[in-house]
């Protein structure tokens, strides 16, 4: 017999942090009944049970919906030929629910999905995995103020999603009336950090906002285990600084300044999620992105601290994994990054951009024994508490 729950994900990718959320979700709501479908771009994730439909399924889709977005602007209010296969799909499907996740990235027009959803008394839950319902254009607004005053101009064209030419005042609008209408329609927002539940407050105070805190797999990401040869064999006997992004929004560019302060001797860094791998210098090395969770939890296990110098984040689950790895993470007190840290019992945190403060605080953690065992048991968060409370809220949004 079929089930008479349904629930339609909608992510801009299939993997990725985001990607394995979804999954876990899918996975906790089929043991309570729900059938699910997921629409996103690319392959089906295997993991992933449950129909899925590739909205952009020719080998140029992206392109012809990327090229626009990244021109004249409007990540999330084109790519119409998606659109329309995603809501066939979901015509054909008839979930009660929507839970987006991700909608920028070139793949959807969201202000269609939720119109159809609203007249066709399908509820919505919009988890926010960063601040681009608050912004005219961007991901995180970083240093910049314009948000609060309608993003009249966008000074940061290179944020993410990149632009060539903006229109940030435009979609701010059209961005806000529809969130707006999302409120009117009683749908649920949810943010892993109680940051960004704030922020999104502050623009939208009428809204339902909840915290649900991201989780992770604790069987795969544990201290037991084996650890990564090209790393060991690079580190030869050195303690070693890991880091998960070289991108300027992560603060990669601390780095390579950082690497030239190491005593060769003693340090190295290694800095996973590279185009390519290759050795920079005697203590720097770019390792190319892993392909499995059981592979870069053998990155954490090999390295001896989490360097994540990140300039605006959400609740970033590389923290949680090092963590419960058993290797501690320092970062800086911005966004939601540091709300997993617990002052010397799993990393530390310092101001945003005081370098003296973040490099003086690596050596002393390079300098401690830290116990892995001890680190990980501080990390509580595991993805079936996080499934849990969403297949309640789920629950909560039939029963209303």
């Amino acid at each position: 017999m079929l089930s008479e729950k349904k629930i339609c994900y909608l992510n801009s990718s299939t993997t990725g942090s985001t990607g394995v959320i979804v999954n876990s979700l899918a996975r906790a709501a089929a043991t309570h009944g729900y059938e699910s479908m997921f629409l996103s771009r690319g392959t089906k994730n295997p993991n992933y049970l449950g129909e899925y439909t590739n909205i952009l399924p020719h080998r140029f889709s992206y392109l012809f919906s990327r090229t626009p977005t990244f021109l004249i602007d409007g990540d999330g209010f084109r790519s119409k030929n998606a659109t329309k296969l995603a809501l066939g799909a979901i015509d054909a499907f008839k979930p009660q629910i929507i839970h987006i996740h991700n909608p920028h990235g070139s793949i959807i027009n969201i202000q269609s999905i939720c119109k159809y959803a609203k007249s066709n008394g399908i509820k919505i839950i919009w988890t926010l995995h960063d601040a681009w319902t608050v912004t005219g254009r961007c991901g995180y607004p970083f240093f910049c103020k314009g948000w609060k005053t309608g993003c009249k101009t966008c000074p940061n064209h290179a944020f993410y999603p990149r632009v060539f030419f903006s229109q940030s005042k435009k979609f701010f609008r059209l961005k806000h009336d529809l969130i707006d209408l999302l409120i009117t329609s009683q749908a649920i927002f949810v943010s892993p950090s109680m940051w960004l539940v704030n922020f999104f407050r502050s623009s939208y105070p009428n809204a339902d906002v909840r915290l649900i805190r991201n989780g992770i797999d604790i069987s795969i990401f544990k201290p037991d285990g084996g650890q990564n040869d090209q790393i060991l064999k690079f580190a030869s006997g050195r303690k070693v600084i890991g880091g998960t992004s070289l991108s300027a929004g992560k603060g990669g560019f601390y780095f390579e300044e950082l690497s030239k302060h190491l005593d060769p001797k003693k340090y190295c860094i290694v800095v996973v999620g590279c185009p390519e791998s290759k050795i920079v210098s005697t203590t720097l090395m770019n390792l190319k992105s892993l392909s499995s969770r059981e592979e870069m939890a053998s990155f954490y296990r090999t390295i001896w601290v989490l360097l994540s110098p990140t300039q605006n984040d959400n609740f970033p689950t590389t923290h949680l994994e090092s963590i419960s790895c058993g290797a501690p993470v320092l970062t800086f007190n911005v966004g939601g990054a540091s709300e997993m840290i617990e002052q010397g019992v799993n990393g530390y945190s310092v101001s945003l951009n005081d370098k003296e403060a973040l490099f003086k605080k690596l050596f002393e953690m390079l300098d401690r024994d830290w116990d892995r065992k001890i680190v990980s048991s501080s990390q509580t968060l595991t993805s079936n508490r996080m499934s849990d409370e969403y297949v309640n809220t789920y629950d909560q949004m039939l029963n209303r």
